[in-house]
């Protein structure tokens, strides 16, 4: 359940779908009344599914969300020449500064970037990426170091280190390179994590191996790299056969080996990992490093995709609509794009709306699909942005025609074949004054967004997983959002999303750092058992309804009813509670007796009017560990003995310090083009 501000939302789309062609980049009102009449003149030109005349639908080569390459050119150099003087640079790019800044998202996992409260423009593909690791993971003896009270406890924890204890090394190693609980010492992190490494620690040998690769030490050391990653590798960790297998194939160590690439990828999938699962599925498709095989291709696709890896779903979606691989099924590849859009992927963006253009699998709908194409387009994607100029372009007035020109020229500079020739057509309509007014638009392209110009639209609740700054939400909070963001006591921080599991409504999303790199927040424990106790209380803290409750969270309290969900009869991935939820609690943790998180709030009866008594329903932490496991993400658990139980005030502290809200935003289409 998430919170809405304003005007109430169907799954978080967007506004009406008339509305948001109405502020599309100053879309003319008559243009907007001969909308449908405009597109549907244009379908009739060719039958569904058969691309139309005029409307683009495209299936581009799926890039590896790991690597930075593929984001959209922002300096002069980086657009083709032949494209230069139109958008306004000088041909030899004489002195031309960068415009603007990146659209990547911002940041790896460990989150670049982003600081001064800026939420960045274009496609989230970094957001997916492998989060750094290295960090102390699940079931450490020495969690509480990094969680509760770590300062009083450094002494011992370095006093064991000192003797030898592996895990004791890790801790401090991590410890020191993050400034927490010790100040900062790269240096002696190292000294640490190297000592950690000897002794045997998977997660120090794979962070440091990656710590060589990317040169962290001077430079970059990929036989070193190679070296350490290896032996974590031999111990089938997941995230070091992927590492591994990128090396492979981009050659970081030498000549690019795709068979050992595709040797490792093979054995990292094996052991569920999403990212290499999506690699070799690439290399299936594609027939590199391997005989091309589309039916395992697929099978790899869906197996990430049913993980919640946004790439993966837009790529079985595309097999699915294509028939490549499997069998050629609309309504299928209709359900995926629709994940895959609501985690903001741009190509599945556009596909629902060239689904929606046509009659694809869902209703004729041609305002829908515009406002799916204004998604598209800014988010940085070519067809998304020729599509939405083919339906600008016939507009009665200059400004709408200036806009399909500008975003004519967008496309055509990120490589939209039949953008320029578009644009060409158009140019025979405008006057000489009004084209160059498009072109000082098309430079004028938002790439960065602050939080006061973007659309607060909803809010939900999340808990911090990890000091890597990892939030565990529900998919359903963050379905649909074009930006999101963190409250901290001083101010709102971005986030990109890691995943999103529709099946278990979960997700993790991204903090980036805060300005000045300072931490406000504490870290939740995942139950260290596995028992659950029917019976026992409860305790949950979240942010509901704070247009009227108090806006700095609310606690509840209430009993483990039963160990089955909502979801199906005894689906035992759900547990059922009577701690009252509203809406903005989806994504609370649920708090047992010893302060270890059992579940996160999902939902509840109540909120299905279906009954007035507090029934409600969280996922089982068992299921969060399990997709945290197989995305490589750190988090902490709490220990399976010698707890005691907490009263009720101390589990209000403990709930109250890991969570924090969630803000969902939406693009302002009236601020499409930066004012002059």
């Amino acid at each position: 359940m998430r919170a809405m501000t304003g005007r109430v939302y169907s799954r978080m789309t967007g506004p009406a779908a008339a509305q948001a062609l109405a502020l599309a980049v100053t879309l003319a009102a008559p243009l907007a009344a001969t909308l449908a009449a405009t597109l549907a003149a244009i379908l009739a030109l060719a039958p569904a599914p058969a691309a139309a005349a005029g409307m683009a639908v495209d299936f581009p080569p799926l890039r590896d969300p790991y690597l930075a390459d593929g984001a959209p050119p922002h300096r002069c150099a980086d657009v083709a020449p032949a494209e230069r003087e139109k958008l306004g640079f000088a041909p030899d790019c004489g002195g031309q500064a960068t415009r603007g800044g990146t659209t990547n998202g911002g940041g790896n996992g460990g989150g670049n970037g982003g600081g001064n409260g800026a939420l960045r423009g274009g496609e989230q593909q970094i957001a997916r990426r492998p989060p750094p690791s290295g960090a102390v993971t699940g079931g450490d003896r020495f969690v509480r170091f990094l969680t509760d009270g770590g300062e009083s406890l450094v002494p011992e924890i370095e006093r064991l280190a000192a003797q030898g204890d592996t895990a004791a090394a890790l801790a401090v190693g991590a410890s020191l390179f993050s400034g927490r609980a010790m100040a900062p010492d790269p240096a002696g992190g190292r000294r640490w994590m190297e000592r950690a490494a000897d002794g045997g620690s998977v997660a120090a040998q794979r962070w440091l191996g990656l710590a060589h690769l990317k040169g962290s030490f001077g430079r970059p050391d990929p036989a070193t790299a190679e070296r350490l990653l290896r032996t974590a590798a031999d111990k089938e960790d997941g995230l070091a056969l992927y590492h591994l297998g990128d090396m492979a194939e981009r050659g970081l160590a030498g000549r690019p080996d795709l068979y050992a690439a595709v040797q490792d990828f093979e054995r990292a999938a094996a052991v569920g990992l999403p990212y290499a699962q999506m690699r070799l599925g690439q290399m299936y498709d594609s027939g590199r490093g391997v005989d091309r095989n589309p039916a395992r291709a697929v099978a790899l696709f869906k197996a990430a995709a049913e993980a919640g890896y946004g790439p993966a779903e837009t790529a079985y979606a595309h097999h699915l609509f294509q028939g490549i691989g499997v069998l050629q099924d609309y309504g299928q590849a209709l359900k995926w794009y629709n994940r895959a859009a609501g985690a903001g992927d741009a190509r599945a963006i556009n596909m629902l709306g060239y689904m929606l253009a046509q009659g694809i699998a869902v209703k004729q709908d041609a305002q829908k699909a515009a406002n799916q194409f204004l998604r598209a387009a800014v988010r940085g994607d070519p067809t998304g942005q020729y599509n939405l100029a083919m339906l600008l372009q016939n507009g009665n007035k200059d400004s709408s025609r200036e806009n399909a020109h500008a975003l004519f020229n967008l496309a055509a500079v990120r490589g939209h074949a039949a953008a320029p020739a578009a644009r060409q057509a158009l140019e025979r309509r405008m006057s000489q004054e009004s084209i160059l007014r498009a072109q000082s638009k098309a430079r004028r392209w938002r790439d960065t967004w602050t939080v006061d110009e973007l659309k607060h639209t909803s809010s939900g609740t999340g808990f911090v997983i990890n000091f890597g700054g990892g939030v565990v939400t529900n998919h359903h909070v963050v379905d649909g959002c074009d930006r999101l963001g963190v409250r901290l006591a001083d101010g709102i921080v971005p986030a990109d999303l890691v995943f999103a599991n529709a099946d278990v409504d979960l997700a993790l999303i991204q903090m980036r750092p805060p300005t000045g790199g300072k931490r406000d927040y504490g870290v939740g424990r995942l139950s260290g058992w596995d028992d659950y106790f029917v019976g026992e209380e409860v305790t949950i803290f979240g942010f509901p309804l704070t247009q009227y409750l108090d806006k700095d969270g609310v606690l509840t309290v209430g009993t483990l009813n039963a160990l089955s969900g909502w979801r199906g009869q005894n689906d035992q991935r759900f547990l059922q509670i009577s701690a009252p939820v509203q809406p903005g609690n989806s994504g609370s943790a649920v708090v047992d007796e010893k302060g270890a998180i059992i579940g996160v709030v999902w939902g509840g009866l109540n909120a299905k009017k279906i009954v007035n008594q507090n029934v409600n329903f969280a996922a089982k932490h068992t299921v969060l560990r399990e997709l945290l496991n197989r995305y490589g993400i750190t988090y902490y658990e709490a220990k399976s003995e010698g707890d005691t139980r907490l009263s009720r005030r101390e589990r209000y502290a403990v709930a109250k310090n890991m969570t924090r809200q969630i803000i969902c935003y939406a693009f302002d289409m009236n601020k499409l083009f930066k004012p002059q």
